[in-house]
Protein backbone atom coordinates (compact mmCIF):
# COMPACT_ATOMS: atom_id res chain seq x y z
CA UNK A 1 0.00 0.00 0.00
CA UNK A 2 1.40 3.15 -1.04
CA UNK A 3 2.26 5.95 1.73
CA UNK A 4 -0.36 9.40 1.51
CA UNK A 5 1.27 11.97 1.90
CA UNK A 6 0.40 14.50 4.37
CA UNK A 7 -0.45 18.28 3.93
CA UNK A 8 1.21 20.04 6.51
CA UNK A 9 1.20 23.39 7.92
CA UNK A 10 3.13 26.05 7.13
CA UNK A 11 4.32 25.85 10.39
CA UNK A 12 5.37 22.16 10.39
CA UNK A 13 6.77 22.52 6.73
CA UNK A 14 9.16 25.72 8.30
CA UNK A 15 10.45 22.90 11.51
CA UNK A 16 11.02 19.71 9.36
CA UNK A 17 13.33 22.42 6.83
CA UNK A 18 15.02 23.73 9.47
CA UNK A 19 15.83 19.78 10.88
CA UNK A 20 16.68 18.81 7.75
CA UNK A 21 19.50 22.21 7.64
CA UNK A 22 20.70 21.48 10.95
CA UNK A 23 21.43 17.76 9.72
CA UNK A 24 22.78 18.96 6.54
CA UNK A 25 25.10 21.34 8.88
CA UNK A 26 26.10 18.64 11.24
CA UNK A 27 27.36 16.37 7.88
CA UNK A 28 28.90 19.49 6.31
CA UNK A 29 30.90 20.57 9.55
CA UNK A 30 32.07 16.60 9.99
CA UNK A 31 33.17 16.83 5.92
CA UNK A 32 31.10 13.67 5.46
CA UNK A 33 29.02 12.49 1.99
CA UNK A 34 26.08 11.56 1.94
CA UNK A 35 27.79 8.21 0.68
CA UNK A 36 29.97 8.57 3.35
CA UNK A 37 27.27 8.85 6.38
CA UNK A 38 25.32 5.91 4.92
CA UNK A 39 28.57 3.70 4.98
CA UNK A 40 29.19 4.67 8.60
CA UNK A 41 25.78 4.77 10.10
CA UNK A 42 23.49 2.61 7.71
CA UNK A 43 21.34 5.44 6.96
CA UNK A 44 20.13 5.49 3.60
CA UNK A 45 21.69 7.88 1.92
CA UNK A 46 18.49 8.71 0.15
CA UNK A 47 16.33 9.51 3.26
CA UNK A 48 19.16 11.69 4.42
CA UNK A 49 19.26 13.49 1.66
CA UNK A 50 14.98 13.97 1.50
CA UNK A 51 15.30 14.87 5.15
CA UNK A 52 18.41 17.43 4.79
CA UNK A 53 16.04 18.99 1.84
CA UNK A 54 12.94 19.05 3.95
CA UNK A 55 11.48 16.92 2.44
CA UNK A 56 10.76 14.89 4.93
CA UNK A 57 11.14 14.43 9.00
CA UNK A 58 13.87 11.57 9.82
CA UNK A 59 12.45 8.75 11.31
CA UNK A 60 13.52 7.99 15.38
CA UNK A 61 15.77 4.96 14.65
CA UNK A 62 17.69 7.43 11.99
CA UNK A 63 17.53 10.54 14.22
CA UNK A 64 19.31 8.28 17.25
CA UNK A 65 22.00 7.25 15.07
CA UNK A 66 22.74 10.13 13.52
CA UNK A 67 22.69 11.88 16.68
CA UNK A 68 25.23 9.44 18.35
CA UNK A 69 27.68 9.66 15.16
CA UNK A 70 27.67 13.41 15.46
CA UNK A 71 27.75 13.57 19.10
CA UNK A 72 24.84 15.89 19.23
CA UNK A 73 21.34 15.82 21.42
CA UNK A 74 18.69 14.44 19.49
CA UNK A 75 17.09 17.72 20.88
CA UNK A 76 19.43 19.64 18.94
CA UNK A 77 18.32 17.92 16.06
CA UNK A 78 14.72 18.42 16.50
CA UNK A 79 14.86 21.65 18.07
CA UNK A 80 18.12 23.68 17.27
CA UNK A 81 18.93 25.65 19.78
CA UNK A 82 22.91 26.50 21.07
CA UNK A 83 23.75 23.77 22.78
CA UNK A 84 24.69 21.47 19.87
CA UNK A 85 27.13 19.10 22.23
CA UNK A 86 25.12 15.14 23.49
CA UNK A 87 24.16 14.90 27.22
CA UNK A 88 24.59 11.94 28.27
CA UNK A 89 21.41 11.45 29.59
CA UNK A 90 20.53 7.60 30.40
CA UNK A 91 18.32 7.45 28.21
CA UNK A 92 20.17 8.57 25.17
CA UNK A 93 22.53 6.38 26.35
CA UNK A 94 20.23 3.35 26.18
CA UNK A 95 18.70 4.70 22.80
CA UNK A 96 22.15 5.19 20.90
CA UNK A 97 22.94 1.49 22.12
CA UNK A 98 19.86 0.08 20.71
CA UNK A 99 20.31 2.14 17.64
CA UNK A 100 23.80 0.66 17.11
CA UNK A 101 22.19 -2.93 17.09
CA UNK A 102 19.62 -2.47 14.68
Amino acid sequence: MPRRSLKLSPTLLQFRRDQGQRLRDLRHDSGYSLASVEHLTGVNKSTLGYAERGQQFIRMPELLTLAAFYDVSTQYIIEGGTLRRKLKTPLETVAAQVAEHH
